[in-house]
């Protein structure tokens, strides 16, 4: 590991201490509901976690900070803090799924998108200065995006208006909550997707079917499961259209 990759681990993980921190002061001193402390932690680390294919080259990198994650949010639990996270009414492993998501889709851009099987030198892949990889970047960004914007947007929309209520499997959910999942998944592959140098003949197509799955997986995940449940998915979708994206 180049000297670069560790500072580079170092300023991230100063970065998600901020944002832990944020968190934190927004849940004890502005006194922010714990659902809204989770969600603006979740999209922050999600935003953060978006530079990772421009600054991180080994997907082991990613793994580290992944681990650490894990170790924090265990001692966090142990020692009672990070409140703004963890003092939910209800048994949910999302909070360690999503650092999990992220190590899975990173290895999942560095395997499937850049068909690099060691993941060590990814920065090497780099297309004239840019991280873009030539559309393989759309394995790492595009599920992110849609779990960090989307799912976020689909809890905050159902506790506000609370319309069209349903259950599945015990666990209460909106259809308009469903409804802003759906709708920002669409505008998210739909735009990601245009925006990089592929065929664009069926970005519809493939968009719909990314936002209705993960709508779908949303609405049937339980306590969490949906946050490494959204960005598998993607993937699979994106695997399946494959030769259509990049062909």
């Amino acid at each position: 590991m180049s000297v670069n990759e560790i500072i580079s681990l170092g300023i991230y993980g100063g970065a998600f201490l901020v944002l832990f921190g944020l968190g934190e002061l927004l849940f004890h001193l502005a006194k922010f509901p714990v659902e809204i402390t989770r969600k603006v932690v979740h999209l922050g680390t999600g935003l953060i976690c978006l530079t990772f294919p421009s600054f991180l080259g080994s997907h082991w990198s990613v793994l580290i900070l992944t681990i650490a994650f894990f170790l924090l949010l265990i001692f966090s639990m142990k020692w009672g803090v990070l409140k703004s996270i963890n003092s939910v009414n209800r048994k949910t492993a999302g909070s360690f799924l999503f650092p999990l998501s992220i190590y899975v889709t990173y290895w999942a851009f560095s395997l499937i998108g850049l068909s690099d099987f060691d993941g060590n030198d990814l920065l090497s892949h780099q297309v004239n200065g840019s991280s873009w990889y030539n559309g393989a970047v759309i394995y790492y960004y595009l599920p992110i995006l849609i779990l960090s914007v989307s799912d976020p947007a689909a809890a905050l929309v159902g506790k506000k208006w609370r319309l069209g209520k349903y259950k599945i499997m015990g666990t209460t959910k909106t259809l308009i909550g469903s409804l802003g999942f759906l709708v920002s998944s669409f505008i998210i592959s739909a735009s990601f997707i245009y925006n990089l140098d592929i065929n664009r003949s069926s970005i519809l197509l493939v968009a719909f079917v990314i936002a209705i799955s993960t709508t779908i997986v949303e609405a049937i995940s339980q306590k969490g499961l949906d946050n490494l449940l959204i960005p598998l998915t993607t993937i699979v979708v994106l695997f399946l259209f494959r030769n259509t994206i990049l062909g």
